[in-house]
């Protein structure tokens, strides 16, 4: 079996709104890997080494089972992203867009998604325990089996 080589790549992630460059992230990726799956390794390196993630534009990132806890995704566009089995509790995501996101099975106790866009976002499963919910678009999100225990749902 042929071993696939990765490199050292410097990846840049954008300003949602300004389009200039935010993060440059040194991230070790297959040179064939998609953009989805070179986002997601360059918003775990700007999560370890504190970087700036507020208005980043995260569209369609694979976050698949990330560690996410108390990130700061301030107005972040995670359009389309893949956050399933993410660890996101206590992460500050006020504003942020989840539009058809997949936050299917999600850890996001005690979350800030005040004003965020979920429309549309997979969130079954998802412990949204203590979250504050309060002004989120949750219109055709799909919270089958969600634990919505002392979230704020106004």
């Amino acid at each position: 079996m042929r071993s696939l080589k990765e490199d050292n790549v410097k990846f840049e992630i954008a300003n949602r709104f300004t389009g200039k460059v935010q993060v440059s992230a040194e991230i070790e990726s297959d040179s064939r890997a998609s953009v989805y799956v070179k986002i997601g390794l360059a918003v775990r390196w700007a999560v370890k080494n504190g970087a700036d993630l507020c208005d980043a534009d995260l569209r369609g990132a694979n976050l698949y089972g990330a560690d996410l806890c108390d990130a700061d995704l301030r107005g972040a566009n995670l359009y389309g992203a893949n956050l399933c089995d993410a660890d996101l509790r206590g992460a500050g995501l006020p504003g942020a867009d989840l539009c058809g996101a997949n936050l299917r099975g999600a850890d996001l106790r005690g979350a800030d998604l005040y004003g965020a866009n979920l429309r549309g976002a997979d969130l079954r499963g998802a412990n949204l325990r203590g979250a504050n919910l309060r002004g989120a678009n949750l219109i055709d999100a799909d919270l089958r089996g969600a634990n919505l225990r002392g979230a704020n749902l106004r």
